[in-house]
């Protein structure tokens, strides 16, 4: 991936991953409502969960690239499998450490507060991908 590349990449996608940004960032408060947890300002749960999604996405590029060790740069099964593994501990520990500094929590509120964050988010994503999905298949039957 060359500069221009990447340039033009962050053009599309970071438009894209600002309202997922915003909704991980309300289920943070809520989440720390819910576990006794103060509530952070909106600024700063923005940017904590905006912070952990920016260090998160560099590090499953490059997770990506140390497992792609094929010249076409493309993974088998087991790869793909792995690397969403590896993703999903690294985002939980980049979460966690930075929940932990930037709210001032113990680690495991950290980690428990990202596993609710997590698993909501979750079944928000299952939730609308079976609207979707269901959208989709009316509108297939009426046209």
């Amino acid at each position: 991936m060359t500069l221009s590349d990447f340039f033009y990449s962050s053009l599309l996608y970071i438009p894209l991953s600002l309202p997922l940004i915003y909704v991980l960032t309300i289920l943070l408060r809520v989440v720390c409502h819910f576990n006794g947890v103060e509530i952070p300002t909106l600024g700063r749960a923005f940017f904590a969960t905006a912070a952990a999604g920016f260090l998160s996405a560099i590090a499953a590029v490059l997770l990506h690239k140390l497992i792609a060790v094929s010249p076409s740069r493309e993974l088998t099964l087991v790869g793909v499998i792995l690397l969403c593994v590896l993703a999903l501990a690294t985002n939980s520990l980049i979460t966690t450490s930075l929940y932990r500094l930037l709210l001032g929590v113990r680690l495991g509120k950290a980690l428990r507060l990202w596993l609710y964050q997590a698993g909501l988010f979750a079944l928000f994503a299952l939730v609308g991908g079976c609207c979707v999905g269901a959208m989709v298949a009316v509108w297939e039957r009426v046209a």
